[in-house]
């Protein structure tokens, strides 16, 4: 079992990713109060068609964002398609698990399946 089988979460974590980038379509993004280290604080959260949590955005991904849509205003997002991949950062000279946020390497080709492939690429996100 993993650590997020024990500590379920309403938001998207690395493990969440198996190991392999995803694209998604962004459904909205909404400002949410969130506690950390006893601080609350309000951060957006982008929420997708196709899973049913959400990813918090850091400022490195909310830059990415922005930067991929050709949009400063969050409202102007949704049906923007983006590839959400696992990577690592440092934090206080410790190397941590992130997701950060790229264009889909993949396009238009994750919509159908490629030729000699049989059956529905659609699966559920299994998160």
């Amino acid at each position: 079992m993993k650590k997020s089988d024990f500590w379920k979460s309403k938001y998207i974590k690395p493990d969440d990713l198996n190991g392999k980038p995803v694209t998604l379509t962004i459904k909205s993004v909404k400002r949410e109060a969130l506690k950390t280290n006893g601080r609350e604080d309000a951060k957006p959260v982008m929420y997708f068609a196709e899973a049913q949590k959400g990813l918090i955005l850091n400022m490195t991904n909310f830059d990415s964002a922005v930067d991929l849509t050709g949009e400063g205003d969050t409202e102007k997002w949704p049906g923007h398609r983006i590839e959400l991949y696992p990577s690592t950062v440092e934090v206080s000279g410790e190397v941590k698990p992130c997701i950060r946020i790229r264009e889909p390497s993949q396009g238009d080709l994750l919509d159908k399946p490629p030729p000699g492939v049989a059956g529905d690429l659609n699966d559920p996100i299994p998160f």
